[in-house]
């Protein structure tokens, strides 16, 4: 008495091969696996905001939290150029020890830094910064961490 649906994403490579998204989630990568969730994901938020290449008059946002874990970095840089290429604004919450593989796909960050402190949170005020500039503040160091520049007189928001 139900009618069900099985429904399939196919993957056209660079030279023309197709592969069904069901194979590839059973034998790839984490992050093979990952990247076409956030291509259907991306297209289906710019067909709800209906923006064309950027041409939309709404703020078209798109939150990710902690996103692309197992993704590579060009996977990454490949899904945020098709956010800004289908008109998205994309807002990333990442711990700070992912930043190094994130920063090095984006043109412009502004940048929030939240410090909890007890019952109190610490927050940087709002900055632009191009990636020339954030590579030194958010890179990893020797012992695998990431170190950030902290400023001087935080503010105190409860």
């Amino acid at each position: 008495y139900r009618a069900y649906f099985d429904y399939d994403i196919e993957i056209t490579e660079a030279d023309g091969t197709v592969h069904a998204f069901s194979h590839v989630a059973s034998s790839g990568s984490g992050g093979e696996t990952q990247t076409p969730y956030y291509v259907a994901m991306l297209a289906s938020l710019a067909r709800v905001y209906r923006v064309r290449g950027g041409q939309g008059s709404q703020a078209a946002l798109v939150a990710f939290d902690e996103p692309f874990q197992k993704m590579d970095e060009s996977n990454i840089a490949a899904t945020l150029r098709l956010a800004h290429r289908l008109g998205l604004q994309v807002l990333l919450a990442a711990p700070k020890d992912r930043c190094h593989q994130l920063l090095p796909a984006m043109g412009t960050a502004t940048c929030l830094l939240v410090l909890r402190d007890g019952n109190r949170v610490l927050l940087e005020p709002f900055q632009r910064f191009s990636k020339d500039v954030l590579e030194p503040i958010v890179a990893p160091t020797q012992e695998d961490e990431t170190r950030l520049i902290m400023p001087t007189k935080p503010k105190t928001v409860k």
